[in-house]
């Protein structure tokens, strides 16, 4: 019996969920006890707490995101009728913000401050556009294409619909 690439794949993935699973309560504890020695149990417990908060304030900020997504597809149908399919170059660049600040959200409720960095980078990376905003400019010029062709169908006297 030969073992396709798949099968390793799989095998590796699961014993790499079993050493994260693992690995991550275990830095974290770790990092948890160098930092009370260093500054003090009062002043770590503090921290975490702190960082609970940021969690709970940036699940906050996830709401008013989705907000942002229907006001954005409320702008596009209004631009190009009610009936108009919102294209996904409209949905997705909120979606995957939505989803890394979800995320973001969720380390930062792991007390620990490996996650917490993880987290706070990412929503640095977010902010600044680093993260997300790399597929805007793409989708904005996919969105060109499609609308230029559309153009040229109607131009040739086509009915186009929708994505057609």
């Amino acid at each position: 019996m030969s073992v396709t690439q798949d099968g390793v794949a799989k095998k590796v993935w699961k014993q790499l969920q079993w050493v994260l699973i693992f690995a991550i309560p275990i830095v974290e504890l770790a990092t948890l006890l160098w930092l009370a020695n260093r500054i003090g149990d009062a002043m770590t417990v503090l921290l975490v707490i702190a960082s609970t908060a940021l969690g709970l304030l940036v699940v906050w900020a996830e709401s008013r995101g989705s907000e942002s997504m229907a006001a954005a597809v409320k702008e596009y149908q209004a631009e190009h009728g009610g009936d108009a399919r919102i294209p996904a170059e409209v949905v997705v660049p909120h979606m995957i913000r939505t989803f890394i600040m979800f995320f973001a959200a969720v380390l930062l409720f792991i007390p620990g401050f490996v996650t917490d960095a993880v987290a706070i980078v990412m929503l640095i990376l977010l902010r600044f556009g680093r993260v997300g905003g790399w597929m805007e400019p793409g989708a904005r010029k996919a969105h060109e294409r499609g609308e230029d062709a559309k153009q040229k169908r109607r131009d040739a006297g086509e009915t186009v619909t929708g994505f057609g």
